[in-house]
């Protein structure tokens, strides 16, 4: 049995643990006393990862 977790606040650390805790199939609750934030559209690298020749950027 899952317990669903409640994250107050959708910055950047909010949606990211909400996508996390989403991935390991954890129940999450995302408030934000604010206006919605704009849809979020996820983008798998179509590269390997971080190359050596562009440190920090995908290839």
């Amino acid at each position: 049995m899952s317990i669903p977790v409640l994250i107050v606040g959708a910055g950047p650390t909010g949606m990211t643990a909400a996508l996390e805790l989403s991935r390991l199939g954890i129940p999450v609750r995302l408030i934000e006393r604010g206006p919605a934030p704009p849809p979020v559209r996820l983008r798998r690298p179509s590269g390997p990862g971080p190359s050596a020749s562009r440190p920090g950027r995908w290839s």
